[in-house]
């Protein structure tokens, strides 16, 4: 039952922000996208309310024994020889997770339980919360495969613990860097909370006219 994409209507929607989560550590660029979202949306009608959100850290650390694990799971039926038509990440990912101790797999569920379970209780006071996507501006390719195992760990840092929570999210676009390369963040809402994503992002999308700019370099279709 999806929002009507001409009318969004945020009224009624309560928006956590936590001032720290979507300031501290990051781009002056996310932290602005991230303020600018959140006066948006109190704009259009949404209820602001400030919120301390608990610490992805642990669920962070969670994500890779969790999706080694249950990819190792759903490719279980297939043969080795089917294994050679997969991509070489892939492989690996799914041979990392048949490796994996019973106990290290316990242990990272239950981290995403004592996640999932801090996220209701923030949900209690919210309809959906203000994240970063990345905490900092797109890298460029070249960035991307020059960086080193630090620094792909960041990159996953801010989306990683709606995957081990399993709530939805939706990314939103928060401007355009000095090389024209857009940027973004997040809404994330509560488990089966899509109605109250589309909602609070399409209205965002019509105050801010996005689409009327491009890229550099797409072509319009």
């Amino acid at each position: 039952d999806p929002p009507s994409g001409r009318d969004p209507d945020p009224r009624g929607l309560r928006v956590g922000v936590d001032e720290r989560y979507c300031s501290e550590g990051l781009d002056p660029a996310i932290a602005r996208a991230l303020a600018d979202a959140a006066v948006v949306l109190r704009d259009a009608g949404a209820e602001l309310v400030p919120v301390a959100l608990p610490s992805p850290r642990a669920a962070v650390d969670a994500f890779a024994t969790l999706v080694t694990a249950e990819a190792a799971l759903s490719h279980a039926a297939t043969s080795p020889a089917g294994r050679r038509d997969y991509s070489r990440a892939l492989r690996e990912a799914v041979e990392s997770g048949e490796a994996i101790p019973a106990t290290d797999y316990a242990r990272a569920h239950r981290a995403r339980l004592e996640y999932r379970g801090a996220l209701a209780t923030t949900f209690e006071a919210v309809d959906l919360f203000l994240a970063p996507a990345w905490a900092r501006t797109t890298p460029t390719i070249a960035e991307y495969e020059a960086s080193g195992d630090r620094e792909l760990a960041a990159l996953i840092e801010y989306t990683a613990p709606q995957n081990v929570a399993g709530v939805p999210s939706l990314s939103l676009p928060g401007g355009f860097d000095a090389r024209g390369v857009p940027y973004g963040f997040q809404l994330v809402g509560r488990p089966c909370g899509e109605r109250a994503l589309l909602r609070a992002g399409a209205a965002y999308e019509r105050a801010r006219a996005i689409g009327s700019r491009r890229p550099r370099g797409v072509v319009s279709s």
